[in-house]
C-alpha cells in the first residue's frame, strides 16, 4: 500500500544575476541566474477558477498553492520565479509568484 507524500516537492526560488564584469583581456561577460533551493514542500494544483486578491485592488489568477513547513521562510514577493521539482525527478514546473501568506506552522504561497 502507498504511503502519502506531504512533501513530494522541492522548491527554489530564481535568484536574479549580479552585475556583469570585465574579464583580464577587457571581455564583457553578463552576470548569470542561479536557483537557490529553499527546500522540500507539497503543492496543490487549485483546479478551477482561483482569484487572490493583489494589494493594488487587483485581482489574479493562480494555479498551484505551496506549502512549505517552515514558519521562518523568507517572504517571496509579487512576480518572482519559482521552479517545484518532483523528488523523483519526473518533472519540473517553473511558476511565478502571485501572493504570498505566513501561518502560525507554515507558509502558503499562490504561484
Amino acid at each position: 500500500m502507498p504511503v502519502l507524500d506531504f512533501q513530494a516537492y522541492d522548491l527554489s526560488y530564481q535568484k536574479e544575476a549580479d552585475e556583469g564584469y570585465y574579464d583580464e583581456q577587457g571581455i564583457w561577460h553578463e552576470g548569470t541566474d542561479e536557483w537557490v533551493s529553499v527546500g522540500k514542500c507539497n503543492a496543490q494544483q487549485s483546479g478551477g477558477y482561483q482569484v487572490i486578491s493583489l494589494p493594488d485592488g487587483r485581482e489574479e489568477h493562480y494555479s498551484f498553492t505551496i506549502y512549505v513547513h517552515n514558519p521562518r521562510l523568507r517572504e517571496f514577493k509579487y512576480g518572482e520565479k519559482l521552479m517545484l521539482r518532483s523528488m523523483r525527478g519526473m518533472e519540473d514546473i517553473e511558476l511565478t509568484v502571485k501572493g504570498f501568506s505566513r501561518h502560525y506552522n507554515l507558509c502558503k504561497i499562490y504561484a
